[in-house]
């Protein structure tokens, strides 16, 4: 049975930890999650002992952690956006168009389970991978030419089981993906053509909360240090105003707000607004690269962080009423 019988699905968690039946699911590129167990030796030496002893050791659960590539599509992506950047989503509009905007807030208290359906090789069942208190530790949205904007989603978990029943698949209808044909960039407000883009977020939880207290289970991964940002671009090299930000000897000179905006292909429903997702932040450049590396026309590679109260802010406009499908 081919990797074509796959399946990802989640769902919010109310209870952290505890397993809830995945209600949801994802059309996925690749998933990479995977659980890891320690393994505590003895040490102890005694005569004609070659090897560490055979019986004595323990084994304990660790957790289980990996990437997931998604597609970002016109529905149900507010679910990955409210793990992505926490806090509470402030939703405005009606059913030919809902706003969900998301600024940056606290992970703690909010979890998710995931299931990933793993097909045996030949002719057995979809096997199922559940895995609880799942949290966001870091995420990158991405895209280039010729390409749809994917999500690259690092994911921890607190367990593993595979005795849980795999959840039956189900999709919302009338999806689109977004793509480069409706993604647009602005830097300080001026329209700036790009081949490639990125933005990504590490959300700086702590992944190893064991203590003492007969129970390896780790507890509720939660923010250890100050979350990081960064953006990357890639556009034709057109002179020097890029540039000038990164050397600025001013923090307003090396600041600016940057817009990255994709669109969707077909209104939504009943209405005449486009799907679509807006990411906005306060950008701070830091490199600049144009080099000449053969007859071909120049680029100019940018990256920088996103920084301050005001950093971040995504905005989700799509069919779906609530950000929990």
């Amino acid at each position: 049975m081919s990797a074509l019988d796959a399946q990802f699905g989640s769902a919010e968690e109310s209870t952290f930890g505890t397993i809830a039946t995945p209600t949801r699911f994802d059309e996925f590129v690749s998933e990479s999650i995977e659980a890891t167990y320690g393994r505590i030796e003895s040490n102890g030496l005694r005569a004609g002992r070659l090897y560490r002893s055979d019986s004595r050791f323990t084994t304990y659960p660790i957790g289980a952690s990996g990437d997931v590539k998604l597609e970002v599509t016109t529905k149900s992506f507010a679910f990955w956006l409210r793990q992505m950047v926490g806090g509470t989503p402030v939703t405005t509009g009606t059913a030919t168009g809902y706003t969900h905007t998301f600024t940056p807030g606290t992970l703690t208290g909010r979890s998710f389970t995931a299931q990933v359906g793993r097909p045996d090789y030949v002719g057995a069942p979809v096997r199922p991978f559940t895995y609880a208190g799942g949290k966001v530790s870091s995420w990158e949205l991405s895209n280039k030419n010729d390409d749809n904007l994917l999500a690259s989603l690092s994911l921890d978990f607190i367990s593993e089981s595979t005795v849980t029943a795999l959840a039956t698949a189900s999709f919302p209808t009338a999806v689109e993906t977004f793509n480069w044909v409706g993604g647009s960039v602005t830097v300080g407000g001026t329209a700036f053509d790009v081949m490639d883009a990125s933005l990504s977020g590490d959300n700086a939880i702590a992944t190893d909360r064991r203590y003492l207290r007969n129970n390896a289970v780790k507890k509720e991964q939660v923010g250890d240090d100050f979350r990081t940002g960064k953006f990357k671009l890639k556009a034709d090299f057109d002179g020097f105003a890029q540039r000038d930000r990164v050397a600025s000897a001013t923090a307003a000179g090396a600041t600016a707000t940057i817009v990255l905006k994709w669109q969707g292909p077909t209104v939504i429903a009943g209405g005449a607004v486009f799907p679509s997702i807006t990411a906005t932040v306060t950008g701070r450049f830091d490199k600049f690269v144009a080099n000449v590396a053969g007859p071909q026309s120049l680029t100019q590679s940018l990256e920088g962080v996103y920084l301050g109260v005001n950093g971040l802010s995504i905005a989700y406009v799509t069919a779906d009423a609530v950000t929990t499908l």
